[in-house]
């Protein structure tokens, strides 16, 4: 049965090749950063702005441009060698076996999926897909684990579907005897009895120690009968552990409660649980529930906070040699160093920091900078901005209007980006500041239009990051 079929495929994947050891420093230097170098051109030339993630798809396409072979034979180079922290495109992508391997292998996938009750006999698409993935991983150099590729949820549903369907019980023999029938009806009820007898003697006996009861003498013996326990059979703490974590109920019993039974997610419901990010003290993973997104954070503050200034500091680097800053837009996130550390970002936030001496502060890069809404918003900035600059230039009560709107349009700005703030009106003061002149030409000529009076100012200094302005200088 195809179950099994997994099980030997983990087995398999055990006695796998373990993937080469993470890059060192002089790596990182003389391999992964020529890699980084190559990647930007790639995308220009498939003409993307989305997350290097996608620049894969199409294989064909990738390969057809000159600029991708380049970066594909970097990516070959770099993972011959040692993994880096972040997933490069396939090293071998472009080989004549790898482009010829792809396609079946990936028409397999569809056709397993297509299977149905009324179309079990599909169910050896899914054995040759799940198969093949050790393969097509060597041919293609695929960063990615066999493990993680065959842990592909949509697949593993339909092998389930066909197991179900393979389970079938054996006719009964010929030469069977009813005698063998008496027997097996015996032994079935007698467990039966034995079972009811067994049920009955446990309902009825009263649980000892683990009942907590109003009276202070009745805890405190069962405290001392547990510490007693503990000591006479010379074992640790793990003893008492495991009898203070038993099934039986007690009185007041969380797990058993009504009210709180309503906010429970039960784990079968937690889809497309990913790891978000992974520091030297912590790891923090991201999980959909419905069309709602999850973050657990397993870790402490600090390590969040080291990580996080880390990858900052390395795209800094990045992007002062690329002459790109935050508010660039698509092309500060299509830099791998600068997406992590928006993820680090994020992975800070939502660790409940807040109100400690590693608390997430005003200058960290926006926690949901990447995403398509954000870029978005950003083009807009800049359009606005540009046309503020050029008020007093352009003599049109237009680009007044377009002033007046980076102050209107700012707090749904800073939401959609996740732009991290101390005071909610941080920006007015700034955006006063930075757009003076064209304020001031603009009040003398159109009245009319009214900019926000300066904002009071914070009981503590504020270095509010704004996209695009000044952001470039604080990590």
């Amino acid at each position: 049965m195809l179950k099994y079929l997994i099980v030997l495929l983990s087995l398999v994947a055990a006695q796998e090749s373990t993937p080469p050891p993470a890059c060192s420093a002089a790596q990182n230097t003389s391999l992964v950063a020529p890699y980084e170098a190559l990647l930007l051109p790639c995308l220009t030339a498939l003409n993307l702005t989305a997350t290097p993630e996608k620049i894969i798809q199409n294989p064909t396409s990738f390969c057809a441009k000159t600029e991708c072979q380049a970066l594909a034979t970097s990516a070959s180079a770099v993972l011959s060698q040692c993994t880096p922290s972040f997933t490069l495109v396939p090293g071998k992508l472009c080989d004549a076996s790898c482009l010829s391997a792809i396609p079946p292998w990936k028409d397999l996938r569809v056709q397993c999926l297509t299977v149905t009750q009324a179309s079990l006999g599909l169910c050896y698409t899914c054995k040759k897909y799940l198969s093949g993935v050790t393969s097509i991983i060597a041919t293609c150099q695929i960063q990615d684990s066999a493990a993680a590729i065959r842990a592909d949820k949509d697949v593993l549903s339909i092998v389930r579907l066909c197991d179900a369907a393979t389970t079938t019980t054996a006719p009964p023999s010929s030469g069977s005897s009813n005698n063998t029938t008496y027997i097996v009806i015996g032994c079935i009820a007698g467990v039966v009895v034995l079972g009811g007898i067994a049920f009955a003697c446990l309902r009825s006996k009263k649980p000892k120690g683990d009942v907590y009861s109003s009276g202070v003498n009745s805890y405190n013996a069962s405290h001392r009968q547990l510490n007693s326990s503990r000591e006479n059979s010379g074992q640790g703490p793990s003893t008492l552990n495991s009898m203070q974590n038993m099934t039986t109920r007690v009185q007041n019993d969380i797990r058993f409660d009504v009210e709180l039974s309503q906010f429970r997610i039960p784990q079968q419901e937690i889809q497309n649980i990913s790891l978000l990010v992974k520091g030297g003290y912590g790891v923090v993973f991201h999980a959909t529930f419905g069309k709602i997104d999850l973050v657990y954070v397993n870790g402490d503050c600090a390590s969040l906070q080291t990580t996080y200034k880390t990858d900052a500091t390395s795209c800094q680097a990045k992007i002062s040699v690329l002459n790109v800053t935050l508010g660039s837009g698509a092309a500060f996130c299509n830099v791998p160093t600068c997406a992590q550390a928006v993820k680090d970002a994020a992975a800070w936030k939502a660790g409940n920091c807040a109100g400690t001496a590693n608390a997430i502060d005003n200058g960290v890069y926006p926690t949901n900078y990447c995403t398509d809404e954000c870029l978005k918003q950003v083009q807009a900035f800049a359009q606005r901005t540009t046309a503020c600059e050029q008020a007093n230039t352009t003599f049109e009560i237009s680009s007044c209007v377009q002033c007046l709107s980076i102050f209107t349009l700012h707090p749904n700005f800073q939401q959609v980006c996740g732009i991290n703030f101390q005071h909610e009106n941080d920006y007015i003061n700034q955006f006063l500041d930075q757009f003076s002149t064209s304020i001031a030409y603009c009040k003398n000529q159109f009245p009319s239009v009214q900019f926000p009076t300066t904002a009071a100012a914070p009981a503590s200094s504020s270095t509010t990051t704004y996209i695009g302005i000044g952001a470039d200088k604080k990590h």
